[in-house]
């Protein structure tokens, strides 16, 4: 998924892609987002959200990667990393557990 953002005449395309590994059979999973910054310019201030999705639980504590985090609320406002300075042509790398939900 792209997305463009505007800001103080500058753009930033980032690049995110989410992948999950299931870590104990199907109970519990790793999910990774690696953002990569396609430039042209350096993000500055930036942060990335993700809302972990109906079906699953946030393990409390798993967050990590960014600058800092926020895990006050997955499911409602989702989990937060500040990324503060993303160079072009860099990646960072974010990373959450979470465990599937019984049926």
């Amino acid at each position: 998924m792209r997305k463009k953002f505007n800001a103080r005449k500058t753009t930033v395309n980032f690049l995110i892609a989410l992948k999950r590994h299931s870590s104990n059979g199907f109970t519990g999973t790793d999910s990774r987002l690696t953002v990569r910054n396609d430039g042209p310019d350096i993000a500055t201030n930036a942060t990335v959200t993700d809302i972990v999705q109906p079906g699953f639980s946030y393990v409390v504590g798993s967050i990590a990667g960014g600058t800092s985090t926020n895990e006050i609320d997955p499911a409602g406002v989702g989990l937060k990393w500040m990324l503060g300075t993303v160079p072009v042509n860099t990646d960072v790398v974010l990373t959450f557990d979470v465990t599937v939900n019984a049926p």
